[in-house]
């Protein structure tokens, strides 16, 4: 999926770190209001025309949508818009039953679905 003509409001954003990676979009990470169960990280300025999304699952389920933070924020810095599973610096774990896991593939469908409506 390619996102022709993105607008996220800063409004309801909260950069995490610094921007970073080595391609032509230095890239950020943010958690995001409306999507409260996962990290996005994106170009800080737009490119032209439309960009890839590329939404990601930690192995293990895990909730910590910075557990890869520098690789994502490499290829965003290509000029994507990336949704991780999981909020910064981790949400909650799994439960001790075994029954669930921390994530949920549910959240892949919510990301796309986040960026349908961004378009």
């Amino acid at each position: 999926m390619s996102l022709a003509c993105i607008s996220l409001a800063s409004v309801s954003a909260q950069q995490v770190g610094a921007p970073s990676g080595t391609g032509p979009h230095p890239a950020i990470a943010e958690s995001r209001a409306e999507l409260p169960r996962h990290t996005v990280y994106r170009p800080l300025e737009w490119p032209r025309g439309s960009v890839p999304l590329y939404v990601w699952g930690n192995g293990g389920c895990s909730s910590n949508g910075l557990a890869h933070a520098a690789y994502l924020r490499q290829i965003a810095s290509q000029g994507y818009v990336i949704v991780a599973l999981g909020v910064p610096g981790g949400g909650a774990p799994a439960p001790a039953d075994g029954l669930s896991d921390a994530t949920q593939a549910s959240q892949m469908i919510e990301a796309i679905e986040w960026a349908e409506r961004e378009t």
